[in-house]
């Protein structure tokens, strides 16, 4: 998930950016002025001050958001150029870690989000991998950094970028077939049930009791206070701040799993809800990363591989290899130790770089649901890996996302490919394609999040493109919320919805969000007419505040279906154009979006409402966006808006998403809604003809 958040705090408070209302102090200058970087860089850091502070508490410290950032790249190359000649003045490890935490956690004041220990422990953690990575790329320039962080929102950065971490071109096999519009699935037809869990983020130091606003990223372990009231203690069953503890996990794996012989609960949750009949012959399950917690300044390698096993060894006692129920795994950007960063295999063999302890982990507990050797041999190496799933036309593709994360700082080692795995991707694809199957890829993070990098995630678009007709279904995690992106055709005038993706619903309740897991409907019950298409899907969750409440440890959870798909968004099925289709209804129904928008957080009673229009198409947006590199689907669609909107007389709401705290997202809905609502007539026909202009364009 997006903790990294404290990473990236670590690295901007450490260059002199404290987040206060004052300017920068007399002492804070004269720490500047001693470190050994640039004058002009040191100048920059102090005279920009209120504009790089202003970057830190608006786009790092705030919620995330649908929206399309605004983040001043000026801001960002003040702090990356100071970051960069600090890392190469010496090769002393020791006498870095020493001026960083001087400068940023005994020097300096501490924002409240980061609490000491947290810039303490994140120094320590990630200062030897920033060194050597930017000491053993020397064409690394600031500009370059700014341009993969800040994707589409840096594309204004002025300056000489290096072309050659952008230029790089995936090699795309053959011509695309005909595109051809299939028969529907047969309305008789069963389908076959697909599990996902993800973004588990077990906690094994979860303590309940334990302090919730303990001032870390996140609390309620072990070695912190305990609560001073029940509004800040851990409950028995898990808080929105923080991760899962064991039994909560292991309570939601055996719902999930639901076959009696397998779990303990089951016959009795069985005879309490019969309708769980219904989910107990599942044909496979998508385990799509992130098993250790939030804290991401303090992890151990042997606290993550005591994660692992906790969370594998539980799932595959479900799900043992006489059931015929595979589980196939992936890989999160928490899973290696320190967390986000997944180095080449090329400098394994450099200080404490080595990865190969976490693949063995995982190809080691999953070799005999995999069975493949071919396949496990390459999850040990790289983390992606194929197998055709039983005897069956589907192949299930696992790729690695972390190699094109933003906050995997070892992209900056190498830009190209990393592990040419998104070639691999595409002659996978190609080899599928020969030979008929029907495919399911299954990841982490999504290609349209906005950590992804924009190259490798336009890369990535372009192998989606070539083979839409043979990629049945795209599977992530990651942002913890549940939701879906579509992949448009951009060649198309107008642009062709050609491709989807599905996020599940975290189990972790982290943050502000109420545990669940997804099951896909799918229809691939009928041999070798199976289309593998996905016929529903559904998710189920239990509201943690009544748990808490009402539940004794290691009681049954307050379970409950809270919406099938298909009923709820009235879908004829679930092909992109008919997802496209839900994206522009819900532009105008906004009871319609309303539950999206609902489910999106997982029916959390922590999360308000989003009223008005800006706020309305931000969520939109996310849905359309599906290469970072790409937002005119998102324009497309909030031009779609503004036609219809004044053709109709429709009129924004006024309202804004209010949340039980501040964040970016309100700010924005607020501002924009209060903006919208003051224009005039006049202006707002302007906008109309303006945007009718674009909308032509497109067609």
């Amino acid at each position: 998930m997006r903790l990294s958040v404290g990473i990236w705090v670590v690295l901007l408070v450490a260059i002199g950016v404290v987040v206060t209302d004052a300017k920068m102090s007399e002492e804070q200058i004269k720490i500047v002025r001693k470190l050994p970087v640039k004058l002009e860089y040191q100048d920059n850091l102090i005279q920009h001050y209120d504009e790089v502070r202003s970057w830190v508490v608006s786009h790092t410290l705030s919620a995330p958001t649908p929206a399309r950032a605004s983040v001043p790249c000026f801001a960002c190359r003040v702090l990356m150029n100071v970051v960069i000649e600090l890392l190469r003045a010496s090769e002393d490890i020791g006498g870095i870690v020493a001026i960083l935490k001087l400068l940023a956690c005994e020097a300096l004041d501490v924002i409240d989000a980061l609490h000491k220990d947290v810039c303490t422990g994140a120094i320590d953690m990630y200062a030897e991998n920033l060194h050597y990575i930017v000491d053993n790329n020397p064409k690394l320039k600031a500009i370059d950094v700014c341009l993969v962080l800040l994707g589409k929102s840096g594309e204004d950065c002025d300056g000489e970028r290096t072309e050659e971490f952008y230029n790089w071109v995936i090699r795309i096999k053959g011509d695309k077939p005909a595109i051809l519009n299939p028969d529907p699935v047969p309305a008789n037809t069963v389908p076959v049930k697909v599990l996902q869990l993800t973004d588990i983020h077990l906690d094994l130091d979860y303590v309940a009791g334990k302090d919730t606003k303990c001032g870390k990223p996140m609390c309620c372990q072990a070695w912190e206070a305990d609560g001073v009231d029940d509004a800040s203690s851990a409950g028995p069953h898990g808080d929105f701040k923080c991760d899962m503890p064991i039994s909560a996990m292991n309570e939601l794996f055996e719902y999930s799993a639901a076959i009696e012989g397998y779990c303990c609960l089951c016959a009795k949750l069985i005879a309490s809800t019969p309708v769980l009949l219904d989910l107990m012959d599942y044909d496979f399950v998508m385990m799509t990363g992130d098993i250790p917690p939030h804290n991401v300044w303090n992890t151990t390698l042997l606290g993550n591989l005591e994660h692992f096993k906790s969370t594998n060894d539980k799932l595959l006692r479900l799900f043992p290899t006489d059931r015929s129920i595979p589980v196939y795994p992936v890989l999160g950007n928490h899973e290696p130790h320190p967390c986000n960063l997944y180095p080449p295999r090329s400098v394994w063999d450099v200080s404490d770089f080595d990865k190969s302890w976490m693949y063995n982990a995982f190809a080691e507990a999953y070799a005999d649901q995999i069975k493949d050797p071919v396949a496990i041999e390459q999850f040990r190496q790289t983390g992606y890996y194929t197998i055709k799933h039983k005897d069956t036309n589907l192949r299930i593709v696992v790729i690695n996302t972390n190699f094109g994360y933003t906050m995997n700082f070892w992209l900056l080692y190498k830009l190209d490919d990393p592990e040419g795995q998104l070639q691999w991707l595409s002659d996978t694809l190609e080899a599928a394609e020969v030979s008929n199957e029907k495919v399911f890829i299954l990841g982490h993070m999504p290609p349209g999040s906005g950590s992804c990098w924009g190259t490798w995630s336009a890369q990535f678009e372009r192998i989606i493109l070539r083979y839409e007709a043979i990629i049945m279904a795209q599977f992530y995690g990651h942002t913890h919320n549940d939701a879906v992106q579509i992949f448009y055709d951009s060649s198309a005038r107008p642009a062709r919805p050609a491709n989807s993706l599905y996020i599940g619903a975290s189990t972790t309740a982290h943050t502000n969000l109420n545990p669940g897991f997804k099951v896909y409907h799918v229809d691939g019950g009928r041999g070798a007419d199976s289309t593998w298409e996905i016929m529903d899907h559904e998710t189920w969750i239990y509201n943690l505040t009544e748990a808490n409440a009402n539940v004794e440890p290691n009681g049954a959870m307050p379970w409950k279906l809270m919406y099938k798909a298909k009923e709820t968004f009235n879908m004829g099925s679930f092909r992109p154009k008919d997802l496209d289709d839900l994206a522009y209804r819900m532009l105008f129904n906004e009871d319609l979006f309303a539950n999206y928008h609902r489910f999106y957080h997982k029916d959390s009673d922590v999360r308000g409402s989003c009223t008005s229009s800006s706020c309305r198409l931000d969520y939109i947006c996310d849905m359309v966006i599906a290469n970072t590199n790409d937002y005119k689907h998102c324009d497309r669609f909030r031009a779609y808006f503004l036609i219809g909107e004044t053709t109709t007389a429709t009129q924004p709401t006024g309202g804004s998403e209010t949340t039980a705290e501040t964040t970016s997202e309100t700010t924005e809905s607020t501002t924009e809604s209060t903006t919208a609502g003051s224009v005039t007539t006049s202006s707002r026909l302007i906008q109309l003809l303006i945007t009718a202009v674009f909308v032509i364009s497109q067609v």
